[in-house]
């Protein structure tokens, strides 16, 4: 089933709100103004890069072709070009404030937020409209000691609401991507509890190509639970999975799909409550993305002096030590030369 993307857009904006709301790679493309990639040119650059020759097929599952890559440039290098090109591509002065305006907009509607991303900078736009002074992320692994907390310390008052991740989170250490992965941790689990979240009302799909066989299997096995699902998108590359899935495809193209919705739901607000919050956006959005970009890139830099400190413990045990390592390469990072030149170290 089909329907306009102006019809949809209404739809949301006026008696449609208090959907579930998935977001993709898309949302990071959109926001970062294209320095980041989506999952199918980013399998296509790294394969190009290193060489690696064939492929599955780019119709394949997505967690198997990951598994390709990840196997034949080894799983250290992978780790770090998701780094390299996920997040470290996000620069502050690529970050573009309308569609961060209209991406607040949209998570405004919204009454729970998963993220199909591996990084939080994508993410933050969505809760801006809802108390953009704190952010809540939820993921489905235990995060490493040596990373940080991911909850931006609220102040007094509304706390935004959380936003899930179900294929963890880079920066933690945690990520879930490749087949073996999932079958080690439980993806399917974390998959269905994102289609869970949506139990009862609509589930709408923006900036996601859903090749994730695992993706599309929960959403068939719940589908009973759940009311309408849109899922919006310039070409629809399951039609047979859609249909008997019932999801109303939006054809709509990605220049056109933020900045519309977001558009569509300000003018719709006649109690003028959105009017008030994007006015004080403006004036402050793009200072806290490039604060939480700047954080980012920072780093690498904090887990050099947390080496440099683990390593002058003289009662740091080798396992200790190890497990610092394993989560600078889990995380995409490099291990620090103090680190790797220690003789406690088994990396």
């Amino acid at each position: 089933m089909n329907i306009p993307f102006r019809d949809f857009a209404n739809r949301i904006a006026i008696d449609g709100g208090g959907f579930t709301l998935w977001i993709g790679a898309g949302a990071s493309i959109a926001a970062s103004s294209g320095t980041t990639p989506g999952w199918n040119r980013l399998v296509g650059a790294l394969a190009d890069a290193y060489h690696v020759d064939p492929l599955a097929p780019i119709s394949a599952d997505m967690p198997c072709q990951l598994e390709e890559l990840s196997q034949k440039i080894g799983h250290r290098c992978f780790r770090k070009e998701l780094r390299q090109r996920l997040v470290d591509a996000f620069e502050s002065a690529s970050l573009d404030l309308e569609v961060l305006i209209s991406q607040a907009m949209i998570g405004a509607r919204a009454s729970a937020l998963v993220s199909f991303n591996i990084e939080y900078l994508s993410a933050l736009p969505f809760v801006y409209a809802r108390n953009g002074t704190s952010f809540v992320g939820r993921t489905f692994r235990e995060r490493s000691p040596f990373s940080g907390e991911l909850v931006i310390t609220t102040q007094p008052g509304i706390t935004s609401p959380p936003v899930y991740f179900p294929h963890g989170l880079l920066d933690q250490g945690n990520v879930v991507m490749t087949k073996s992965e999932y079958d080690k941790h439980l993806g399917s689990l974390a998959v269905t509890t994102a289609v869970h979240l949506a139990v009862g009302g609509d589930l709408v799909i923006i900036g996601m190509s859903l090749g994730d066989t695992y993706l599309r299997d929960a959403v068939l096995q719940n589908r009973r639970w759940l009311r309408g699902i849109y899922w919006l998108g310039s070409e629809n590359d399951f039609p047979e999975w859609s249909r008997v899935a019932e999801v109303t495809f939006v054809e709509v193209s990605h220049e056109t799909m933020w900045r519309g919705l977001g558009r569509t739901i300000l003018l719709a607000d006649r109690a003028g409550k959105l009017h008030e919050v994007e006015g004080e956006m403006r004036a402050k959005v793009i200072n806290e993305m490039k604060q939480a970009v700047l954080e980012h890139h920072a780093i690498p830099a904090q887990l050099t002096k947390q080496a440099e400190y683990l390593v002058g413990i003289p009662q740091a045990t080798d396992a200790k030590i190890t497990e610092f390592a394993e989560f600078c390469v889990a995380a995409g990072f490099d291990v620090p030369d103090i680190v790797l030149k220690d003789g406690r170290c088994r990396l």
